[in-house]
């Protein structure tokens, strides 16, 4: 996941506990595995910053 406008590092826990992932990243960048679906990532990223995301795989 990559964004220039949210600050990753201040989501990454609680985002990661949603989606159950293993990963890190920096203020701009998060990269690692998960067991969730495209849908449930989505929907969790929504829920953790009010943002809709764009999937691109």
């Amino acid at each position: 996941i990559m964004s220039r406008t949210i600050h990753l590092l201040s989501i990454r826990s609680e985002f990661n506990a949603a989606i159950h992932a293993k990963g890190g990243g920096n203020q701009e960048m998060m990269q690692g595995s998960c067991t969730a679906s495209l849908a449930e990532i989505s929907t969790a990223f929504h829920a953790v910053t009010g943002i809709t995301m764009h999937i691109v795989s």
